[in-house]
């Protein structure tokens, strides 16, 4: 009897430590923005710097998952064009065919970037994107940046 329950115990930690890991886990997500709230949708709120403000938007962002961490392959940190971070990411071949898919879907539309259950970005499709790469745009600090990518690459290689 004794064994039995030590086996249980056993079991039950192991699925516990398990389950912690995976909540633990940073998760990345891309879904569309609607325009308008709908039992579909949830507010979610983005924050970042313009100078020395502080700016919040909420945006409907649809419940469904378009893109998960499965399609990531790595991301790096790079500059933009006036030399800040931004976190440049590439998807596997599965990813490259979603994202492709994606973007000349929903051509105008917002797509919202969110990691870790925060919306981190949503920007516009201008354009089919399929050549299995993006970029994450925002105030990030160059420490930030660093962080965000290698949790993307944590993902990425599960």
């Amino acid at each position: 009897m004794k064994t039995f329950i030590a086996l249980i115990t056993a079991c039950f930690l192991a699925a516990t430590a398990k389950a912690a890991d995976m909540e633990s886990a940073p998760i990345f997500q891309m879904r569309l923005v609607a325009e308008t709230p709908s039992v579909t949708t949830e507010p979610m709120s983005m924050v970042w710097k313009n100078g020395d403000k502080t700016v919040t938007t909420t945006l409907n962002v649809e419940k469904s998952v378009l893109i998960d961490q499965k399609a990531l392959k790595s991301a790096h940190v790079n500059k933009d064009s006036l030399g800040r971070p931004m976190i440049e990411f590439e998807f596997n071949k599965n990813g490259t065919e979603q994202f492709a898919t994606v973007t000349q879907q929903n051509l105008h539309k917002q797509l919202a970037i969110i990691i870790d259950g925060h919306l981190t970005s949503a920007p516009r499709i201008q354009s089919p994107i399929t050549g299995g790469k993006g970029v994450i745009t925002g105030s990030f600090t160059k420490e930030e940046a660093k962080d965000l990518a290698a949790r993307i690459n944590a993902v990425a290689k599960k």
